[in-house]
């Protein structure tokens, strides 16, 4: 059997990619209801929670949901196969033998992309450290010591969000560049569910406080 073309490899990689973000329970889904609830917060503050105390943890495990996702793709290219970095490199590498609609696909477009990946060094290593130290496997400092994870992987709900955006942008742009059609998401579809989600809850709330 032959090997397949760089063509061919390069937009199997993609699609893969492209299911990563945009499937059903793809970064996208995920990142959609996170950014919804993080918007509450921000409105609402810890009265959130006073709405319903299990938001709480639904809060948390979307947090974790979207770094899990964000950590599997951004995995160091060193323990996974498939990463965005290798991908990219692997673009970069075989630029002279990729074809996009408009031309042939330039190596700088690979490396603007790492470059912008780059300016999100901080939040990677944070979203890599709590997952490999906390998540997968609690080490002893955690295990006797849970705040220092605050200190030693530092993690902004907003600082999350924007590297998952990135993410989403830099596939985009390769899609765009081999396909006519681009995938669809349901992202506002997700956002809108959350927020009837809480107001029903908050409609529920009432209800009993002005029966109590």
């Amino acid at each position: 059997m032959s090997e397949p073309s760089p063509q061919e490899d390069y937009e199997k990689r993609l699609r893969r990619f492209l299911v990563m973000v945009h499937g059903p329970e793809g970064l996208i889904a995920k990142l959609a209801i996170f950014r919804e609830l993080v918007r509450h917060y921000r409105e609402r503050g810890e009265g959130l929670w006073e709405i319903s105390p299990p938001l709480y943890f639904f809060a948390r495990a979307m947090q974790n949901d979207v770094l899990l996702a964000l950590a599997r793709i951004l995995e160091e290219k060193q323990r996974s196969w498939g990463n965005l970095e290798k991908f990219l490199d692997f673009s970069a590498a075989n630029s002279g033998r990729i074809v996009w609609k408009n031309g042939q696909f330039s190596e700088p477009v690979a490396f603007k992309h790492k470059t912008a990946l780059a300016t999100h060094s901080d939040i990677i290593a944070s979203i890599r450290g709590r997952r490999d130290k906390v998540i997968a496997h609690l080490d002893r400092k955690y295990f006797f010591d849970p705040e220092a994870v605050e200190d030693d992987f530092p993690l902004a709900d907003e600082s999350m969000i924007a590297l998952a955006n990135e993410i989403i942008k830099i596939l985009h742009e390769h899609e765009r560049g081999v396909s006519d059609s681009w995938s669809f998401h349901l992202a506002e579809f997700y956002q809108i569910g959350v927020d009837n989600m809480i107001r029903s809850l908050e409609d529920i709330a009432r209800q009993k406080k002005q029966g109590a």
